[in-house]
């Protein structure tokens, strides 16, 4: 869940049971999902998100930011703000929800340009 301790009362904690020092003791890489227009969130909340996980846990962080238009149109500048944020902030790696999205033209160029370092 891609909540912070500080969200609706450490919920990922107290409704979800997401405790993040008992599961980086299985687990060797941590994804919060990211979704920031699903979550109406800007692209500092991925990077902030990442902080608080990377603190917690002593393993790989790669979150998942979405590229889908969802619930709007998500630019391919927006995009490539969002990359930035999920490689920051602890991040070791990202993932990319979903792939069809991320193809589209302006935002697989951005991807492109954001990962081999054009940017």
């Amino acid at each position: 869940m891609p909540w912070g301790n500080d969200d609706y009362d450490n919920a990922i904690y107290k409704v979800i049971g997401q405790d993040l020092a008992k599961l980086s003791q299985c687990a060797d890489v941590f994804s919060p999902m990211s979704y920031n227009l699903i979550c109406s969130r800007d692209s500092e909340w991925i990077i902030s998100l990442n902080r608080q996980v990377s603190s917690r846990v002593n393993r790989a962080v790669w979150p998942i930011v979405q590229a889908t238009d969802e619930p709007r149109k998500m630019s391919a500048q927006e995009y490539a703000e969002v990359l930035k944020a999920g490689l920051s902030g602890g991040s070791s790696g990202i993932v990319v929800f979903n792939t069809e999205a991320a193809l589209e033209p302006g935002k697989w160029q951005a991807q492109k340009d954001i990962f081999t370092h054009k940017e």
